[in-house]
């Protein structure tokens, strides 16, 4: 397993690679030289699924409305960019680029790709204390 990544990539690559998705599933693939395309690629003909997983803790604000919109910043709204912009960069790709350069799977052609995204985030403590809806985004934990 690719040594780095953070816990909860771990969790997530691990659930790839434990299930049918082993032989397709790119850990912290590449989309430019050193640059980090997504967190995980799947490759699956004719479906590409990008991962983003972000592992952001709520902010210490005393007002929660203020811990909720960093949070969301860097949780919710880095993630949604790095998944478009690994679809732009996927747009003119032609194979998967592995996180130590090499070439991985072809990628199916643009005109048959079926793109599926992924935000996962993970967070350790509720930013609403009083919170007792299990709907709530905010609470739902991995």
């Amino acid at each position: 397993m690719n040594q780095g990544l953070n816990l909860s990539e771990r969790f997530v690559y691990s659930a790839c690679r434990a299930s049918f998705l082993s032989l397709w599933s790119y850990a912290n693939p590449r989309g430019g030289p050193g640059k980090e395309l997504c967190d995980i690629l799947v490759v699956l003909e004719p479906d590409l699924i990008v991962f983003s997983v972000k592992d952001i803790d709520v902010s210490s604000a005393k007002d929660p409305a203020v811990a909720w919109l960093r949070w969301r910043k860097k949780a919710i709204e880095q993630s949604a960019g790095q998944i478009y912009g690994a679809e732009r960069w996927l747009d003119s790709a032609t194979h998967v680029v592995r996180s130590d350069g090499s070439p991985g799977l072809a990628l199916p052609l643009v005109s048959e790709r079926r793109l599926h995204r992924v935000a996962e985030r993970k967070w350790r403590k509720c930013v609403r204390r009083k919170c007792v809806s299990l709907n709530c985004a905010i609470c739902f934990a991995l």
